[in-house]
């Protein structure tokens, strides 16, 4: 169990900590009263760059995902009680940050940040605006849906501690010998003490009877 957590806690936090780089270009433009061009301009030119980034570095994001998805799927399988409600929210939100990452983040890449945009910082189209506010919005939906993957694996791990250490205690008890109540333990005699009380008493007996 606790392997199964760590996967799925390492997993998402990799995925997280990958989302939280785009910070860079999202706060230019999440909960501002205001938005200028050149904000709009430094978030399309960082997007675009990660567009252009090598294939290789998909499939390792890839791998993790599926990682982090089939070791849930393999947990909520076991059909226990708590499998069944932290899993199952688990699986809900890493389902959730998936479909917004394939159909709204991976679309706005190839249709817009494929290519560095071919304007300047003072002709920013209503399109190009639209985008860069999506997938920042996009990519807050995302981090918050893994954020409470992470928070219910703890919260899991947390309610089946108390289980753990009685299986541990039990274990425990059953190696150790058990003792009835007011049964005291024999002591293991020496047996080269033992022969040499055997030939004292015949000595003792001849000692008493002389006397």
């Amino acid at each position: 169990m606790g392997l199964r957590i760590s996967v799925v806690i390492c997993s998402t936090s990799f995925l997280l900590g990958i989302i939280f780089t785009h910070w860079i270009a999202d706060s230019l433009t999440l909960w501002k009263s205001s938005i200028t061009n050149d904000n709009i301009w430094t978030s399309a030119a960082y997007y675009s760059l990660l567009a252009r980034a090598p294939g290789e570095l998909g499939y390792a994001v890839v791998a993790v995902v599926t990682l982090g998805a089939a070791t849930i799927l393999w947990s909520f399988g076991d059909g226990a009680a708590e499998n069944l409600m932290f899993d199952g929210a688990s699986i809900f939100l890493y389902g959730t940050a998936i479909a917004v990452y394939l159909y709204k983040v991976l679309p706005s890449f190839v249709e817009t940040f494929s290519s560095v945009p071919s304007i300047s910082s003072n002709k920013i189209t209503s399109t190009l605006k639209s985008e860069v506010l999506n997938l920042a919005s996009a990519n807050l939906v995302c981090s918050v849906a893994l954020t409470g993957v992470i928070a219910l694996q703890a919260a899991r791990w947390w309610a089946e501690r108390p289980d753990l250490e009685e299986e541990v205690e039990g274990a425990r008890s059953e190696d150790t010998p058990q003792r009835r109540p007011g049964q005291k333990l024999k002591r293991r005699e020496n047996p080269k003490l033992s022969a040499s009380r055997l030939a004292s008493t015949p000595k003792l007996e001849d000692a008493r009877a002389k006397m």
